[in-house]
């Protein structure tokens, strides 16, 4: 089954399983700048994309997501991405829809 995740922080649940937890995860990789997380400096948006013109930061968020976010949750296929909010108000938020793939089924 296919899922939008929204790159926008939320209570965690830290018993969650299944679905819900590899949904949690993207959020969570979404969610986090890079070198912000002490054991893994890999995860995470790349955030010196602050301050570059709208087009490049939606570029470089984009890469960032389909180069990074298979090696931390590859129970997650990234289909589609897309951003909401604009360059005006200074407030990108990525949207990605994902196929979870538990026990390698999808």
């Amino acid at each position: 089954m296919d899922y939008e995740v929204f790159g926008r922080r939320v209570a965690i649940d830290f018993g969650a399983r299944g679905v819900e937890e590899v949904l949690q995860n993207v959020r969570t990789y979404l969610c986090t700048p890079r070198f912000s997380v002490v054991l893994d400096r890999t995860l995470g948006i790349d955030a010196r994309v602050i301050d570059r013109p709208i087009n490049k930061a939606k570029a470089i968020i984009s890469a960032d997501i389909l180069g990074g976010l298979p090696r931390h949750e590859p129970r997650a296929k990234v289909l589609s991405i897309a951003f909401a909010g604009d360059g005006l108000d200074g407030v990108l938020i990525p949207m990605v829809k994902v196929r979870v793939m538990l026990d390698g089924a999808e």
